[in-house]
């Protein structure tokens, strides 16, 4: 059977959702759509991309073979905040670059974070929107599938944001599941 790989924190692992997140719904509807895969999903919440080029090992074995990563926004700096957790945009790039070097293939699909409630969350707006065009700029230079979730976002707005304001609802996990079928299936 083939394997389908998840990568990233919180909005990989599945918070804020009533089913396990949009992974856990992807690999049912894989199983629905007849297509099953061994679905390994190597989220944890409140990881930062340091955190993640640390945990690399765990997965390498696993590779190669298709994979799904989304990063949230736990690198970045919130306003008015001096914690050493947060990571500089120039570790931030370079975390991504050693992170797409290990998973670039064509079975690759990197999603841009998606936009939080910034005025909650406290993250500037500008300040998400480097770390995002910093990441897409990366995973361009890779081969690999890019979907910038990031700008869709910006037109739909709060509709898919939990509560909390940096996750997705029960809808943002769907519509997420809902647009990677195809693509698995078409790649795998």
């Amino acid at each position: 059977m083939t394997k389908l790989i998840g990568f990233g924190a919180s909005s990989m692992q599945g918070a804020c959702d009533s089913q396990g997140g949009f992974f856990k719904r992807l690999e049912q509807k894989l199983t629905d759509a007849g297509k099953p895969r061994i679905c390994i999903n190597f989220g944890i919440g409140g990881n930062t991309t340091r955190d993640m080029v640390a945990r690399l090992d765990q997965v390498k074995p696993h590779l190669p073979c298709s994979a799904v990563i989304i990063l949230g926004c736990n690198d970045m700096p919130r306003i008015g905040e001096t914690n050493p957790v947060r990571t500089s945009l120039e570790e931030y790039s370079k975390n991504l670059e050693i992170i797409m070097r290990v998973f670039a293939g064509p079975d690759t699909i990197f999603i841009s974070s998606f936009a939080v409630d910034f005025a909650r969350v406290g993250i500037a707006p500008q300040t998400f929107a480097s770390y995002m065009a910093s990441a897409l700029k990366i995973a361009q230079s890779f081969d690999m599938q890019i979907w910038d979730l990031y700008a869709e976002s910006l037109v739909f707005g709060g509709k898919y944001h939990h509560t909390d304001g940096v996750h997705y609802n029960d809808a943002g996990h769907e519509m997420i599941a809902e647009r990677l079928l195809p693509i698995i299936l078409k790649i795998s």
